[in-house]
This record gives C-alpha cells, sequence and structure tokens, in this order.
C-alpha cells in the first residue's frame, strides 16, 4: 500500500503504476468519488504539475496513474525537513502555484490542498494529485469538502474563476 485516503486505496503495481480503487471497496460513496475524481482529471488533461493519469477503469472504478516515487509532500519534508535547501523549497512552491494556476485556469478548485496532496518524483519534481474533494464548471464541492473549505457566508469571497 502506497496510501490510503477518506475514498481512496493507493497500491502499486506490478507494471509500476500506482493504482488508486475505491476505499472502502464497494462503498457507493467511495464508487461515487472516484467516478468524480476521473471526471476531474478527464476534464484537465495533462499538465506538467499534475500527476498524470495512465487510465481509467469505469468498471472497477480505479485510477491508473504514475508511481511518484518520493512519495508525498509531507512524508518528504517530515523526513528531510533539516537537510532542505532554501533553492529546492522555492522550486517547490514555484511548481504548487503552475499546478494551481493551471487547475484555476480550467475551472478546478481543489477543495483539499495541502503537503500530502502534492507528490514528488524521482526527481523531486511536484507534481499535485487527489482531486476527490474539488469542485469544476460551476460545481460544488464533493461530499469530502467540509466547511473548513468554505468561504463564509456572506462574505465577499470569489475564487477568481
Amino acid at each position: 500500500m502506497i496510501g490510503l485516503g477518506v475514498s481512496g486505496l493507493v497500491e502499486l503495481s506490478e507494471e509500476g503504476y500506482a493504482i488508486k480503487s475505491p476505499w472502502p471497496p464497494g462503498s457507493e460513496d467511495s464508487l461515487s468519488d472516484m467516478r468524480f475524481e476521473a471526471k476531474v482529471y478527464n476534464h484537465l488533461g495533462s499538465h506538467p504539475r499534475l500527476i498524470k493519469v495512465i487510465d481509467w477503469d469505469a468498471e472497477e472504478c480505479c485510477l491508473t496513474m504514475e508511481n511518484m516515487s518520493n512519495g508525498t509532500l509531507k512524508d518528504y519534508l517530515e523526513k528531510s525537513n533539516a537537510c532542505l535547501s532554501e533553492p529546492q523549497r522555492r522550486r517547490w512552491i514555484l511548481h504548487a502555484v503552475e499546478g494551481l494556476a493551471y487547475l484555476h485556469t480550467k475551472g478546478v478548485i481543489h477543495y483539499d490542498f495541502k503537503p500530502k496532496s502534492v507528490l514528488l518524483d524521482e526527481n523531486l519534481e511536484a507534481k499535485i494529485a487527489d482531486f476527490g474533494c474539488s469542485a469544476f464548471n460551476g460545481l460544488k464541492p464533493t461530499a469530502g469538502a467540509d466547511l473548513r473549505y468554505t468561504p463564509p457566508k456572506g462574505g465577499n469571497i470569489s475564487s477568481g474563476v
């Protein structure tokens, strides 16, 4: 197992890909979340700052994605924080900004953006993943987005999209 989230389990395939499948298995909520996430990835298409989707199995509701060999930014920081250079940190910030800017040009808001949603490849290039808790095309965020990600009522906050 590579990772476990609210609605998905990520495992490494024999071929070296990351396979995200519904969790818990058979749960209608997790199946629905996986279908939604696949729609978001399809809508976004390819971008150097987004994890690459290799395949979507609609029958099994499984996403096959590139494996990010250095794991999540969160885990990497916990292991290596003391020896990370400032230029490396700045590079990751730039990667995150590039990825988020692209999302917003496509009308997608990632409601769960955090170091655990940023993955690192073998060259420590950062890519955004995990769109199960997002909104796009004017749709409300999925069930995973709770109140901490919602602007206050009556506020003048705009997503800019």
